[in-house]
């Protein structure tokens, strides 16, 4: 923590971070072989849907265009060849999300035979979530209730300089031509390292601090009811919930975190956020119940 503290540092609504390295490790890194040939399992891939291969193509566009990457020039490099690190990289695809359906996974466990991965060279880091059963438990207390998730939280992170030719990636625009292709590398904290939940909440209850005396309610309530990127709170009546939920908001987008898929189960503050354009789900009829839990196919709910 005292590392993560003295590494940390805030430009421009923005947090950049260190990666938690375990002593000496930098230089024991060595998978760009591995990553070749994992790349060109996915190329094989792409060329056969096109469509896939478009919608990995948009994500990485989006990300371009986001400085989440960067393409990797002799004039950016940062390091020498031999002090890197190469992730093989796949999409996930979920068929029941509202917001983005393909989703890339970097595997950072990924190493050649006898040689380390980076998920091997970086410290875990403490475990800085709540209970989730009494966060549970608090949650229900409430008469109003608010939930909603950071938007691409852990993308909102810069990785230090220093740490960025250890997230390099390959990728073409081009997966028929053999001999396309290009370098790129991450610039934020991302998925798949062993670290980056340490991380995200670290940085998280590091920019909270910030809020004790501006918001102390709001401040207390976040730290005791944020789950990863999650957020639970509630309060006892409309006109204090509407308070915590602008507040909510300042506070993350000074961090450039944004809130999204709101729900409340009251409709006077489901319209007061809305009139406001902070971003609401639609309202739910809960006399009416036809909904299931959002990550729980409908066949599996049958069956219980």
């Amino acid at each position: 923590m005292r590392k993560f503290e003295e590494g940390i540092s805030y430009k421009d609504e923005r947090y950049k971070v260190k990666l938690p390295w375990k002593p000496e490790m930098k230089n024991a890194l060595h998978n760009k072989e591995v990553a070749s040939r994992r790349f060109q399992n996915l190329r094989k891939s792409l060329i056969n849907d096109p469509v896939y291969f478009s919608e990995y193509s948009k994500v990485l566009e989006d990300y371009r265009k986001e400085n989440i990457i960067e393409s990797v020039t002799e004039e950016n490099e940062i390091l020498s060849e031999d002090n890197c690190f190469y992730l093989p990289h796949r999409a996930v695809i979920r068929e029941d999300k509202t917001t983005t359906r393909l989703r890339v996974v970097f595997d950072a466990s990924s190493h050649s035979k006898g040689q380390l991965s980076l998920n091997d060279c970086l410290h875990t880091g403490f475990n800085l979530l709540p209970d989730l059963f009494l966060l549970l438990i608090r949650f229900r207390i409430y008469s109003v209730v608010v939930t909603a998730d950071i938007k691409q939280a852990f993308l909102q992170i810069e990785i230090h300089e220093e740490d960025q030719n250890y997230t390099k990636f390959l990728w073409t625009t081009d997966p028929e031509n053999s001999n396309s292709g290009e370098i790129l590398r991450m610039t934020r904290v991302l998925f798949g390292v062993t670290s980056s939940p340490f991380l995200l909440n670290a940085t998280i209850k590091h920019h909270l601090k910030r809020y004790v005396d501006k918001f102390p309610h709001t401040h207390k309530l976040l730290e005791n009811n944020l789950y990863v990127d999650d957020v639970h709170i509630g309060e006892d009546n409309f006109d204090k919930a509407l308070i915590v939920c602008l507040e909510n908001y300042e506070i993350f987008k000074d961090a450039s975190m944004y809130l999204r898929k709101r729900r409340t189960n009251s409709p006077e503050l489901f319209h007061k956020l809305n009139e406001r354009n902070l971003e609401v789900d639609d309202f739910p009829d809960f006399y009416n119940q036809t909904l299931v839990p959002s990550k729980m196919r409908p066949s599996k709910l049958m069956e219980q």
